[in-house]
């Protein structure tokens, strides 16, 4: 298994050695940005407009695991958090 040299802070210009560590392809893809199209503001929780709740869900070692929907937009970004956390480890990002 080839290790990639990531970036524990995000910022791809920030090459010291401290801010490097290694991690698989599936560990750097974990501590990925949201996407620019989420607009709840929170990575891996979604609006669903058929439903009216907040969808969490979330992907780790090529399985998705959906957390379920939700009413309020705190309690999908708890169940979320909990979930990267728990599946991610220290390879965990909120943004």
């Amino acid at each position: 298994m080839k290790l990639l040299d990531i970036h524990k802070n995000g910022n791809r210009l920030n090459n010291k050695i401290e801010n490097l560590r290694p991690a698989t392809r599936s560990q750097n893809s974990f501590n990925s940005m949201r996407s620019k199209s989420n607009k709840t503001g929170i990575k891996g929780v979604s609006f669903r407009e058929d439903t009216k709740k907040y969808r969490a869900r979330l992907y780790a070692n090529k399985k998705a695991y959906e957390l379920g929907q939700f009413e309020k937009i705190e309690d999908a970004e708890k169940a979320i958090s909990e979930a990267r956390e728990k599946h991610h480890g220290n390879f965990a990002k909120k943004g």
